[in-house]
């Protein structure tokens, strides 16, 4: 959450920049009395303008959630594509290391 919050504020940041260089190349003609006064730029937190807002982590869930249920069945496809030379690395499946009485035990 805060590596998303930096980047927000890092596009804030270059956005300020990008708009005290535009600015300074106007100067010029500011003082001339051919384009009127620049507005100040925003503040981060200002809510009637940029606000800084930044996705919480539920939005993110959310977001990846739906994005996981819209494209199951594709990857339930892509899944079944696979040969089962590529599978066999698969180590996900239950080992059964121990043998008592004739019962396997698994974790």
């Amino acid at each position: 959450m805060e590596i998303v919050r930096t980047f927000h504020v890092r596009h804030y940041e270059q956005l300020h920049v990008q708009y005290l260089e535009m600015v300074l190349a106007c100067t010029q003609s500011v003082l001339a009395g051919l384009l009127a006064c620049h507005q100040p730029f925003s503040a981060w937190d200002d809510p009637g303008s940029y606000a800084g807002f930044v996705p919480s982590h539920s939005y993110f869930c959310t977001f990846y959630n739906n994005m996981i249920k819209r494209h199951a069945a594709e990857m339930d496809q892509h899944m079944a594509m696979i040969s089962a030379q590529v599978l066999c690395v698969d180590h996900s499946f239950k080992v059964c290391p121990f043998w008592y009485k004739g019962i396997a035990i698994c974790f």
